[in-house]
This record gives structure tokens, sequence and C-alpha cells, in this order.
């Protein structure tokens, strides 16, 4: 729910072949129950590689925070690189995504931007001025109002006991198992998740830790300790109070799918006497450095040489961290700070629009005679085709695409249950108007891709 369960795909490359749609100056995308931002990024990532067309995305989830989550992972996507480097851009966007703890830093970061998210949400002026990418105007007044709600938990960060609330899941998920968790642990990893394609290329020790703990991606030189609230679920104010319903992500389906299974660098990919030589963290981390570098300049990212992770470690400097003193003597108002409006914008992505709709805009939009026929390219997460009605997709016009996820990644699914799905695809294709394009197969992989071919 708070991360994809499948990597991050590139929507104009994936449809490159469509001659239907690529044909056009303009190609409108709709994006279902994405729960991430990670498709936005790995498409404009790679313009460069293409000629330049005019991008509208349409993201369509079912919870704000999964909307509110998006806008922060596309704000610190688009830093520009004089406010903050592309190493401390990349490690920071991991935690925020995938780890229940962050360190302080990161803490500080996510309290002041989302300050910022604040005065984004309640005024159009300034959204366009920082982050020119993203429009909320789809939104009803209510949505933009319970989103402030959100940021301002985000910047307050309430979210308490956030290890109890992790275990809580746990103990609840495994019952009786409960004492024996790590055993369970290690037999999903080693029966189910490393069973899937690609998937035993995420670390087990890894996996492991994270079921454990809810952190994902850590350094030995870094301590996670603050909350994330970006994590929170079910925030609500209740007179001057700021509530939430605690964490209600997965606990099964780990944050290393979107980016940690594969790789440009293959090196990273390297397996040694059965063992894999790097971690998913270090997979994750160096294809996260490659997509901002390319969205930043519009150039290819030369990685730099790895060292060989059987030489040991290797200091090449000291962590300028270790130089900075400590000031304990000096007070500070962050919370002043925080507030004051930023006056820098993102990095400019021209000819591209994020438009972040309601809730219940599945319901609403095929009733507007704008929106018949609108829609090139449709994407639907796994868990939200049943969204897929007649109604929806006559917004896709003929000769559009649908691309939807299939059950691949999902750690707890059988062959048998991803194979079935892989079936209800089809079918619901065919019930739709849809021909399939190529073979679905439910087990290898991860999208399974139609070609609308209703009549009007």
């Amino acid at each position: 729910m708070l991360w994809g369960y499948g990597p991050a795909v590139d929507v104009l490359e994936e449809i490159s072949d469509v001659k239907s749609v690529m044909s056009k100056n303009e190609i409108n995308i709709l994006i279902i129950g994405a729960s991430d931002a990670r498709h936005i990024l790995q498409t404009i990532s790679r313009y460069y590689k293409r000629p330049r067309k005019k991008i509208n995305f349409y993201v369509a989830d079912v919870m704000l925070e999964m909307v509110a989550r998006q806008i922060l992972l596309l704000l610190i996507a688009l830093e520009p690189p004089d406010e903050l480097g592309l190493f401390d851009k990349t490690r920071l966007w991991m935690e925020v995504y995938g780890n229940i703890l962050v360190r302080p830093n990161t803490n500080k970061y996510i309290v002041k931007k989302s300050y910022q998210l604040v005065n984004m949400i309640t005024s159009e002026v300034y959204l366009n001025s920082r982050l020119p990418l993203v429009s909320v105007s789809m939104m009803k007044y209510k949505e933009r109002d319970n989103l402030e709600t959100i940021f301002q938990f985000w910047a307050k960060n309430r979210f308490e006991n956030v290890l109890k609330l992790w275990d809580g899941r746990i103990r609840q998920s495994l019952g009786t198992r409960y004492d024996s968790k790590e055993g369970v642990f290690d037999w999903d990893y080693y029966m189910r998740l490393k069973e899937i394609p690609e998937g035993e290329r995420i670390n087990p020790r890894e996996y492991k830790h994270w079921r454990g703990t809810g952190v994902a991606f850590t350094w030995l030189e870094c301590e996670e300790t603050e909350p994330n609230p970006t994590m929170a679920s079910g925030i609500v104010k209740l007179g001057s109070r700021l509530l939430n319903h605690g964490y209600l992500g997965d606990i099964v389906s780990p944050p290393y799918l979107a980016f940690g299974t594969d790789s440009e660098d293959k090196n990273l990919l390297e397996v040694r006497n059965n063992v894999m030589t790097h971690r998913s963290t270090d997979i994750v981390e160096a294809n996260l450095r490659r997509m901002f570098h390319e969205i930043a300049t519009q150039t290819p990212y030369e990685p730099q040489a790895a060292p060989d992770p059987h030489l040991g470690a290797v200091i090449t400097e000291l962590p300028e961290v270790l130089e900075v003193p400590e000031c304990e003597e000096k007070v500070v108002d962050i919370q002043e700070d925080c507030r004051r409006k930023e006056d820098y914008s993102a990095i400019s992505v021209p000819d591209t629009k994020v438009h972040f709709l309601s809730t219940n805009a599945l319901l609403e939009l095929p009733r507007r005679p704008r929106f018949r026929n609108f829609f090139d390219v449709v994407m639907v997460s796994q868990n939200l085709t049943q969204r897929l009605s007649d109604d929806v997709m006559s917004m896709v016009r003929p000769g559009g695409v649908l691309l939807a996820e299939t059950r691949k990644f999902i750690t707890g699914t059988s062959k048998k249950e991803k194979e079935d799905f892989a079936e209800h695809l089809v079918q619901l294709g065919k019930d739709r108007s849809c021909r399939p394009l190529r073979p679905v197969d439910g087990v290898n992989d991860y999208l399974a891709k139609f070609l609308v071919e209703r009549k009007d």
C-alpha cells in the first residue's frame, strides 16, 4: 500500500511499439493505485532518449495519505542540485520511501517540507512556483483540506510508538507463530520471495531485518532513530488534536521491489558462490542515483566504479559529519525557520504535468463529456483491477493501451494464484474489448499489455 509491487516502468518505453499512441504529440496517462511515484519518475528520467512530447499524468489513488506521499517523493526527487546533492537526495528518498524509522536529519527535512507542502496545498500560486510539475486543481476543496491536515501531522510528527505498532502488526499476523517469527521470515524468503523471478536478488538478511523492524535501508554510518510520519495511515483532525490509525502498510512484500530487482549496472547483479555480491540497498541506491541524475541533467549517467565487495572495507575519506561541531548552546526556532516559504523552484520538467485526482474520480470523471475517449494509456495496480468498469474504460480511446499489473511480485501468493490472476486479467480485457498484445504470463511478467479495440 505504501510502495508499489513491481519495478518502476518507463511508460513511454512500454508503449513504444503502439503507433496509434506514439504518433500523437500529446499523451494522457491514467495511473490507478500505483501507491508511489515510481512510474512517473522513471518515465520523465528517460525523456532525453526519445523525441519530446507533451505528457499528462493523471493519478487516481484510494487514500489521501498515498497522494501526500507521492507529492513529497516528487518534491524530493526534483530538488535542485544546489539545494540537495545527488548522494544525499538518494538516501533521503530511500528512507522516506521504505523505512519506518529515519535519521534525525531526514526527520528535520520531512518537518520542513511538510510546512512547505501546507503552503503549496493552500495556495495554487505558490504550488505552481515551487513545484510546477504537480497540480491538485482536480481535487475537491475538502480533500485539499484533508491533505493540509496530513502535512500538519507530518510537521508535528505525532507518529509515536512506531516500533510497537510494527511489532503489533507482526504479532497479529503470525498469531501463535509469533515466538518463532525468525523461522517464519526465513521460510517466507526462501520458499516464497526467492522463488519469484528476480526475487533472489533481494538480500535475505535485509529482507528478514525489514520484516522484524520495519527498516528496509540501512548504512553503517547512519542510525535510524526517528519515526517516519509519512507512513501513518488514517490521519484525522479532532478539534485541536491530530490523530492517526497507526501503521497499515505491508509487512510481507518489501519496498525493494520498485528499484531493487534489476539494474543497468550489471556488476551490481553479480553472483559469487550462489550469493549476491551487493545488497538490495546498494542496487536501489545505484538505480535511484542514475534516475535522479537523468532527471536533473537529461543526460546518461556514468556510474563510478564500485570497490570489489570481497576486498573488505575501503575508506576513501572521512565523513563530513564527523567534523561538524555540536551546537548545544545555540537555541534556534526550528518551527519558525520551517514555516518560512522557500523561494526557489523545483527542477523543471518541460511539457509534463502530474494531476492528482479525487479519491472517487473513477466514479465521477466518466460522467463528464470531456473525458470520453480522453486517455491514451491506463495503468492499473493488481489490487484495483475491479475498478476497471465499463465506465472507466469508456475514458480510454480506441487504439489506447491498458497496462495491468500481475501478481508476480506479491510475496504471499502461490504460483497457481498468480496464474489464476493472469487468466482473470485476460478475461477482464476480453470483457472490456481489449486484445492482449502479448501472452499474459502471471509468473514471469510484471505487466499485462492490452490494446483497446472498443467500437463507439
